[in-house]
C-alpha cells in the first residue's frame, strides 16, 4: 500500500487515513515491518528507491508574490469586494462618517494580515542562517 494517498475529503477517510491507522494499531515490530524498516532505521537500498520514487526530503520553496501583487490579490477576497461596494454606495449617498468606517474596515481586512504573514517569517530567515 503507498505511504501517499488523497487528503480526506467530504468526511471520507481517504486511503493514506485507513494504512496510517492499521499502522498505529499494530505492534511496534509489525508496524516496522509494514514500513519496510527496523529500529535502526531505513536500509541505504530503500532510502535510494524512496528517493527514486518520492524525491529528496526538503520541503517545497514557497515563491511570494512582490508587494503590489500581493496586495492586488487581497482585493479578490469576498469580503473586500463587498466593503469596496458598500463603502462606493455610502460616498454615493453622501454618507462620510460610513465611508470612513467601511474604508477602515477594508484597510484593515487588506493590511492586517499582510503584517501578520510577514512577521513570523523575519525570525525564521534568521534561524536559516
Amino acid at each position: 500500500m503507498p505511504l501517499l494517498g488523497n487528503l480526506k475529503q467530504n468526511g471520507v477517510q481517504s486511503e493514506y487515513e485507513r494504512f496510517l491507522a492499521t499502522i498505529c494499531a499494530k505492534s511496534p515490530d509489525d508496524a516496522l515491518s509494514a514500513l519496510k524498516s527496523s529500529q535502526l532505521g531505513l536500509s541505504r537500498d530503500l532510502v535510494e528507491e524512496q528517493r527514486e520514487a518520492f524525491g529528496l526530503n526538503v520541503l517545497p520553496i514557497r515563491r511570494t508574490l512582490p508587494f503590489p501583487f500581493d496586495l492586488l490579490e487581497r482585493f479578490k477576497n469576498p469580503l473586500v469586494i463587498q466593503l469596496l461596494l458598500i463603502c462606493i454606495l455610502c460616498a454615493i449617498m453622501g454618507d462620510i462618517r460610513s465611508v470612513i468606517v467601511v474604508g477602515g474596515m477594508i484597510f484593515l481586512s487588506v493590511f492586517l494580515p499582510i503584517s501578520r504573514k510577514k512577521g513570523p517569517t523575519r525570525p525564521y530567515s534568521l534561524l536559516k542562517k
